[in-house]
């Protein structure tokens, strides 16, 4: 009987970059001709979006936009707010080329520092951290059963994942909508707290259908009334159809809702005062998608008739081990800042995130900006903010010494009371993936040398072996040139590793 060698694909999954990269930005800009003359910059704030990121050979392009908000008083004294969108163009070698690899980048504010050149002129200047995550999804043809020839092949069954899709959809949300009945009109905004939450979704087969809510909070100037403020609530409904190929019922999906940029504008009712308000907010839907997969491979493998070769080579096999939807919840009491009777608005921030892993446990921790406006007796308003920690742990125990992930948070809710102090509630969402992967030895090539036969005990069919607890009844028969099931069948072993020291019979080839 000729040798027969079955193989089958495996799914791999490797990390071709994992790093954060810094892209400079400096700009001189001038106020625009609607806004008053700078006094005392508050806050400068920098919000950074990739929205493009393209490998090319072993060349990965990302494009974006940096907004910039603006904080300041007038001369007046009068809280003002202005904002410059700056493109970015970052240009990122990788180590290796890849045949359509996965990119995911997310960015964030670095160091950056507003400078009042003049009372109209602004010099701006910092950094935006990219971590980009670029990933590789392959398959490697191996060996899964070998049979003829006296060819004994050693085989197990491999859990793994095959990466189905990590992609990134952008899209635009505009409406108009009223002012609550009761509040004074929009002269100017001044400041747009909006969080995105997904609520739910489904997979029908090739296409991810989303629902979720977009939550804007916007402070403004209320018009005709010089130093009066006044918030306005309002809650949007969103829905988005995602087309993924390869896209089962089975697969394992995660998506995350997040915020890349956001405009709000006075809008006039007929009556030409702003009683409503233009909405225009960028959303991007993260999804990642993967699919479980079982392998029947070949180890290992040896001859009993001829000596036989076999070429192997380690293939990282990825596992999922859980997706993430994590809620941390925060409860915190702060002071008013001095001097400060009321808060005018308040708003949070993720300032800080990290996620590690400890005891085989996942840690999710980081610093939340408590941002705010508060106004003192003379109604004047003044910025403030404050620095809060937050810990969580995974629930879900990790059997996995050397996990990866890719997760992302957000601010999902976010209110306070004052009443002498701030009590300060909300939750904190965290998606994503956690991922094992895990390196395996897997037979790429049997050859058999028929020229070499093995050289047997001709003089007995049997022989005796002391075997240790511990020892496997695959590497005992391996070494006597013998079957693996005639020695189980011989000694009524139903295990391959054994539990005791016994004696053993070795049937001979």
């Amino acid at each position: 009987m000729e040798l027969q060698v079955s193989r089958q694909p495996v799914a791999t999954n490797e990390v071709l970059w994992n790093a954060t990269v810094e892209q400079p930005v400096e700009c001189d800009v001038l106020l625009p001709d609607y806004c008053p003359d700078i006094v005392r910059i508050l806050r400068c704030v920098a919000e950074p979006a990739a929205s493009q990121a393209v490998v090319s050979g072993n060349q990965l392009t990302i494009d974006g936009m940096v907004t910039i908000h603006i904080y300041y008083k007038s001369q007046e004294r009068q809280l003002c707010h202005t904002l410059y969108k700056m493109p970015f163009h970052k240009l990122v070698e990788l180590k290796n080329t890849a045949a359509n690899p996965m990119v995911q980048v997310q960015a964030q504010a670095g160091y950056f520092n507003c400078r009042p050149v003049n009372q109209r002129r602004l010099d701006l200047r910092g950094t935006v951290e990219l971590q980009i995550q670029v990933l590789v999804s392959d398959q490697i043809p191996v060996v899964s059963q070998a049979s003829g020839q006296g060819v004994c092949c050693r085989t197990q069954t491999v859990p793994g994942v095959r990466m189905v899709a990590w992609q990134s959809r952008p899209f635009t949300v505009r409406e108009e909508l009223e002012l609550e009945s009761g509040k004074e009109a929009v002269a100017a905004p001044v400041q747009t707290f909006i969080q995105a939450s997904l609520t739910d979704y489904k997979v029908i087969s090739g296409k991810l259908i989303a629902k979720g809510e977009l939550a804007v909070t916007l402070l403004y100037l209320c018009d005709g009334q010089q130093d009066q403020y006044d918030t306005t609530t309002h809650t949007i409904p969103i829905s988005q159809i995602v087309d993924v190929e390869q896209l089962e019922e089975d697969c394992i999906c995660s998506a995350s809702l997040l915020v890349s940029g956001c405009d709000v504008q006075p809008k006039a009712d007929l009556d030409g005062v702003a009683h409503m308000i233009s909405l225009e907010a960028t959303l991007e839907l993260q999804v990642m998608v993967c699919k479980q997969e079982e392998y029947q491979v070949a180890t290992d493998c040896y001859g009993t008739q001829f000596e036989t070769t076999c070429q192997s080579k380690p293939v990282s096999v990825c596992r999922c081990l859980v997706p993430v939807e994590e809620s941390i919840g925060f409860h915190e009491t702060l002071d008013l800042p001095e001097d400060v009777v009321s808060i005018c608005h308040l708003w949070t921030e993720i300032a800080e995130s990290k996620t590690t892993c400890e005891n085989q446990k996942l840690i999710l921790s980081g610093k939340l900006r408590v941002c705010m406006f508060g106004q003192y007796a003379s109604g004047e308003l003044e910025y403030f903010d404050r620095m809060v920690d937050f810990s969580q742990s995974l629930s879900q125990e990790l059997n996995c010494e050397g996990c990866h992930w890719n997760l992302c948070y957000q601010i999902r809710q976010c209110r306070y009371q004052v009443n002498g102090q701030i009590d300060l509630q909300g939750t904190i969402g965290v998606t994503g993936m956690v991922f094992c992967p895990v390196r395996e030895q897997l037979l790429t090539e049997i050859a058999i040398q028929e020229n070499k036969p093995v050289k047997g005990d001709s003089g007995s069919c049997l022989t005796v072996y002391f075997a240790q607890d511990g020892e496997s009844v695959w590497e005992i028969a391996k070494r006597y040139r013998t079957f693996p099931a005639m020695v189980m069948e011989e000694n009524n072993l139903e295990e391959d590793t054994l539990t005791q020291r016994q004696m053993l019979l070795i049937p001979i080839m």
